[in-house]
């Protein structure tokens, strides 16, 4: 079988889609080299983060159980269980978050409430519901309103529900 010679209107077709090649590589930060001349290049390490612990079943337990007295009200009876659970559980968010939440309703050590509050969202508590209740905290068990009004005025940009969203308009009309 005999071979031909490529047509002229097969070089430069050719000619066409080595330029397209390069302008599409070079858009990558690549170059179009012969083969062979090409420097092996040694693969980049990664730096990867481990992902956060899973809760043990127990952990998930008694927290569940601070949430439930919580949720009934029963902030004296759930305030013994979550200063349990921080100290049992250091890097709950949820623990340090519930322990405030109830030393607020309790009206007890507010500014230790205040550094919880910090630490659960430092931990990465829910922004929002940290802001909200930090931020009545201020305004009502502190008596800080620039604080307090801060904070609220904070979760006011992080939420899209209309009733916290005018609660919150209501909470800061009041600290006028």
């Amino acid at each position: 079988m005999r071979r031909e010679k490529p047509s002229a209107s097969m070089g430069v077709v050719l000619a066409l889609l080595v330029a397209l090649c390069a302008v599409v590589l070079s858009s990558c930060g690549k170059s179009l080299e012969p083969v062979g001349t090409q420097t092996p290049t040694q693969p980049k390490m990664v730096q990867t983060t481990s992902l956060p612990k899973a809760p043990s079943a127990a952990e998930v337990a008694d927290l569940k159980q601070c949430r439930d007295l919580v949720d009934s009200g029963k902030y004296a009876e759930a305030l013994r269980l979550c200063e349990g659970a921080v100290k049992k559980y250091p890097k709950s968010a949820e623990a340090k978050y519930l322990e405030a939440y109830c030393l607020q309703a309790t009206k007890q050590r507010l500014d230790d409430a205040v550094a919880l509050y910090d630490q659960a969202e430092k931990q990465g508590f829910n922004k929002f519901w940290v802001s909200y209740n930090r931020g009545l905290l201020y305004l009502w068990g502190l008596k800080d309103k620039e604080k307090g009004r801060a904070d609220l005025e904070r979760a006011l940009t992080l939420t899209d529900d209309q009733k916290m969203t005018e609660t919150i308009k209501k909470v800061l009309a009041t600290a006028e």
